[in-house]
């Protein structure tokens, strides 16, 4: 189980497909597509959020309870599988709580599996694809994987409060960012000073 949480305000574009995060391969890879989570600008299909796990029910295609998310304002999305279901939430609104799979005659065959995402190896990857195309055209914020399925509730928290009253804040003191960029700074004045 997992969850994507952010904030997004999209803007129209004729981009399709635009990704907010993907766990993929580079080109030369594989070709595996373990999460996809795109706004879809496709005919018909302007601002739908697409959000798909490959091996999990073939591209689960769960459309958000609104139509559109390219108002050009902030939305909170949040998407998450809790077996057997791949969930969407825009708002705090719940959408389809159904998995979608392509080669099912019904169209609802439940999600038992996910790949191991760990062990696939490929990057998780927000705002675009690893070929660089997909490009997310909007702002993004507050980006948030977690490794369980967040309730209803604590879906509300972080949409009303944020991250941080959600428990989910993150000290950069010590992290691996905060140390390069020391280090990184460290070095760029010594260059200069000889």
């Amino acid at each position: 189980e997992f969850t994507i949480s952010l904030w997004v305000k999209a803007q129209s574009t004729p981009n399709l497909n635009q990704r907010m995060f993907s766990n993929e391969s580079f080109p030369g890879g594989d070709g595996s597509r373990n999460i996809v989570w795109e706004l879809n600008f496709g005919a018909g299909e302007t601002g739908r959020i697409v959000f798909g796990a490959d091996g999990c029910c073939k591209w689960a295609d769960a459309p958000a309870p609104r139509d559109k998310l390219t108002d050009d304002v902030w939305h909170h999305v949040v998407g998450l599988w809790k077996q057997p279901s791949l969930l969407v939430y825009t708002d705090g609104r719940k959408g389809l709580d159904k998995c979608f799979d392509g080669d099912s005659p019904n169209g609802d065959d439940p999600c038992n599996a996910l790949p191991d995402l760990k062990a696939a190896g490929d990057p998780f990857i927000i705002g675009t694809r690893p070929n660089d195309t997909g490009n997310f055209n909007g702002l993004m914020d507050d980006v948030a994987l977690l490794d369980r399925a967040l309730s209803e509730d604590e879906i509300r928290t972080i949409m009303d409060d944020g991250l941080e009253a959600g428990a989910l804040a993150v000290s950069p003191k010590g992290k691996a960012t905060t140390t390069w960029g020391a280090i990184k700074s460290r070095n760029t004045r010594e260059n200069f000073s000889r």
